[in-house]
């Protein structure tokens, strides 16, 4: 009997923790489609994975539901609008934790008013401290990264509220800034940026949306400034901030340093495909190619369909000297994405280490066709037409 009793009261508290799931993703969601204009996706049982789900949309509502409900691991509400404001944002994340919490307790009151101990009692009873431990979870602010399935990063809904109020009155700055940003005029957002720096010179929000505005406008020097000082300023940074970082140094061609801001993004989140690929491409480019094939490996065992890694891979290979290992694997880049240079030029470096040459031309033109900026092509362009002319 005790067995059953207990059976019971699991079974009762995982019915209770889904929907608890449940509602607390759909109070983030109903406030947040009638305060913005975008879409909004809901994910239970997982943090934004996208396959193995039931799917299906409702207006501007879209739901991606885990089929097998006991292996739900969390929840997920994205809300996609760009403009969406400070205020916003703390509202329909504020609902989400705290809304289910009284809808139970109302419940509980309700149903505790007449006499007796009917099960929907003590269900409602336990419910409401289910949503109360929940909310507790929630509302205290945690930096411990949640890691979403597609590799990036979020917060806990407390985390989230105690960045949105960190700006204090700088807050105008920054949601000037955002809106500018939003708009392409990333000149005018850095303005706004820098002011806000002055008064908060430890926002790390400011100093992401900074960096990123440098780089949208190709000015890496500055960007790398910018980076020095946020990292001077700011403590326990994030991978996708490290990652930013790293990116900023790869491009001024500072590649021992970009290793290092790659390796400091994986120590936190050793599940960020994009981080796995570009430290292996850093390696690439120093020519460390046996040391770049497991970083891209790692990234194809996180994401399947990631084209650039098996390019990337690819070509490792190739300089390695495994040239038809190399090609299978441009060639299934290939089949993912048929509108990327790189995966052109790499056909090309093949076909010239076969003595192609002629075909080795032919694609390297295609490559110049879609962009003329990847590295090493006119070099290796001159090489083909050189040959093939022979």
């Amino acid at each position: 009997m005790g067995l059953i009793i207990a059976l019971l009261l699991y079974l009762t508290l995982q019915v209770m923790f889904r929907l608890n799931t449940f509602l607390h993703e759909l109070s983030h969601a109903v406030p947040a489609l009638l305060l913005t204009k975008d879409k909004v996706t809901i994910h239970l049982g997982s943090y934004g994975q996208e396959t193995g789900n039931i799917h299906f949309r409702a207006g501007r509502l879209e739901w991606f539901v885990k089929y097998n409900i006991f292996s739900w691991s969390g929840g997920l509400c994205r809300v996609y609008d760009p403009e969406c404001s400070t205020r916003t944002n703390i509202i329909y994340t504020l609902c989400g934790p705290v809304f289910p919490f009284l809808l139970s307790l109302s419940a509980c009151i309700i149903f505790l008013l007449p006499d007796g101990y009917e099960w929907y009692k003590i269900f409602f009873c336990l419910f409401t401290l289910v949503t109360f431990s929940s909310m507790v979870r929630s509302l205290v602010p945690s930096r411990k990264p949640v890691i979403m399935a597609d590799g990036n990063i979020t917060y806990n809904d407390g985390e989230s509220i105690r960045r949105q109020l960190s700006f204090g009155k700088a807050k105008s700055f920054y949601d000037k800034a955002v809106s500018y940003y939003n708009k392409q005029a990333y000149p005018l957002a850095i303005v706004e940026l820098e002011q806000l720096l002055l008064l908060k010179p430890t926002s790390s929000q400011a100093y992401e949306v900074l960096i990123s505005c440098y780089m949208q406008e190709k000015n890496y020097k500055q960007a790398k400034g910018i980076a020095v000082r946020y990292v001077e300023h700011c403590k326990g940074l994030d991978d996708r901030e490290y990652a930013m970082i790293a990116y900023v140094y790869s491009q001024l061609n500072e590649l021992e340093r970009s290793l290092h801001y790659y390796s400091e993004a994986l120590k936190i989140n050793p599940r960020n495909s994009t981080v796995w690929n570009n430290k292996g491409y850093a390696l690439n480019l120093l020519g460390y190619y046996e040391k770049a094939i497991p970083c891209f490996s790692k990234a194809i065992s996180l994401h399947p369909l990631f084209a650039f890694a098996y390019n990337n891979l690819g070509y490792a290979r190739i300089k390695m000297g495994e040239l038809e290992e190399g090609f299978k694997s441009i060639k299934h880049s290939h089949r993912l994405d048929m509108n990327n240079a790189y995966v052109y030029r790499n056909f090309g470096i093949y076909y010239l280490e076969k003595k192609e040459y002629a075909e080795a031309l032919k694609q390297l033109k295609k490559a110049k066709e879609i962009d003329a900026t990847v590295p090493e092509l006119e070099e290796l362009l001159s090489k083909a037409s050189y040959y093939a002319a022979e």
